[in-house]
């Protein structure tokens, strides 16, 4: 009887170590293969058909044929999501069918098909989910989003946002984390500081659209924490090492660059306002906390080969984009040849605790 305890009792051991082996280790081997990655959607409203071959209905907003271009589509998806109280993120769908001649084609069909023309990716985090990270975008369980450093992306009462504060030490991403980039995370307790989000559709001309809060500064020691982190869009992401990032660093500055094998080329960097000197432990961040800043992006290639970006933003969510940086890539000038090829949107934050929302995404 005895022995039958003992034995008992090392298979229980046996199974706790195996589970503790499988949570602790699958973040771990994760990170294994993201350590160079360090340096990289749902759309909440359908549209309907009405009884009335001659209109659509987008979440209770009737729209009359004819009487809608894409601008101002994208801008009713867009009120529609922000004003429902008990969201349910579906992905635009085939409209209930609407008898009709074979020559006639209800506009809700046509508003379906323009939004599925010209969204790439939409998400206003009004659902509650949380991304993990992962090895790669086919193992990301999430059908829009890639964590591909930063541990987790969570949404929750109609924000996105990264971790905030210190990961519990017992937390597999936090001992994954100390044993693969224990500087940068600050022993682990904060992969927020290398935060990188990919959509997970690939595009060629878009232009993209977020809105960033920052709710703390990380004031990490390590040497990685300086003068170019910030908040910043991937645009023609075609893996972590390259790339073109628009966006703002704690500097006060608006920049764009292109990231060509893991090498850095900068072709526009431009002043915010009357931005003061940096100084990573006086003065180490000048963009505002707890106020939203809009960043929209535009990537374009022009019939010459050359491409065309442009980076607008919107501070303190009033509306208003304003052109704060732009650049053309000739193909010479930057490191070599222009990225030509469709790419991945996306969000980088370095070093810092932020919310997101009203992340859109459109062809152009």
């Amino acid at each position: 009887m005895k022995h039958k305890i003992i034995l008992i009792c090392c298979l229980c051991a046996v199974f706790v170590m195996g589970v503790l082996l499988y949570i602790y280790l699958g973040p771990i081997l994760i990170r294994q293969n993201n350590v160079a990655l360090d340096d990289v959607g749902v759309v909440d409203t359908t549209i309907v058909a009405t009884t009335n071959t001659n209109e659509a209905d987008i979440g209770g907003e009737k729209i009359q044929e004819g009487t809608y271009d894409e601008e101002s589509l994208l801008a009713r998806v867009r009120r529609t999501a922000r004003s429902k109280t008990t969201p349910v993120p579906v992905v635009i769908s085939t409209p209930v069918s609407i008898p009709a001649t074979p020559t006639t084609t209800s506009p809700a069909t046509t508003a379906a098909a323009t939004l599925k023309s010209i969204l790439i990716g939409s998400d206003t985090f009004s659902t509650v989910y949380t991304v993990k990270e992962a090895g790669s975008m086919l193992e990301s369980t999430n059908q829009n989003w890639w964590v591909s450093s930063g541990a987790y992306l969570y949404s929750s009462g109609g924000v996105g946002s990264t971790i905030r504060g210190a990961l519990s030490a017992i937390d597999p991403w936090r001992v994954a984390f100390y044993l693969s980039n224990s500087l940068d995370t600050d022993g682990g307790y904060y992969p927020q500081n290398i935060f990188r989000l990919v959509l997970k559709s690939t595009w060629l001309n878009y232009k993209q659209e977020a809105y960033f809060k920052i709710i703390n500064d990380n004031l990490s020691v390590s040497p990685n924490r300086n003068a170019s982190n910030g908040l910043l869009l991937f645009n023609r992401y075609q893996d972590a090492f390259n790339l073109y990032y628009t966006g703002v660093r704690v500097d006060g500055y608006a920049v764009i660059k292109k990231k060509i094998n893991g090498e850095y080329f900068t072709l526009a960097y431009k002043p915010i306002g009357t931005p003061t000197v940096y100084n990573r432990d006086t003065n180490p961040n000048q963009l505002p906390k707890n106020t939203w800043i809009g960043l929209k992006s535009e990537v374009k290639t022009n019939s010459d080969g050359t491409v065309s970006i442009k980076l607008y933003m919107d501070k303190g969510r009033t509306g208003v984009w304003v052109l704060v940086a732009e650049a053309m890539d000739d193909g010479k000038s930057f490191g070599g040849g222009a990225l030509l090829k469709e790419g991945y949107a996306g969000i980088r934050t370095d070093f810092m605790d932020v919310e997101f929302d009203d992340y859109f995404g459109v062809k152009i």
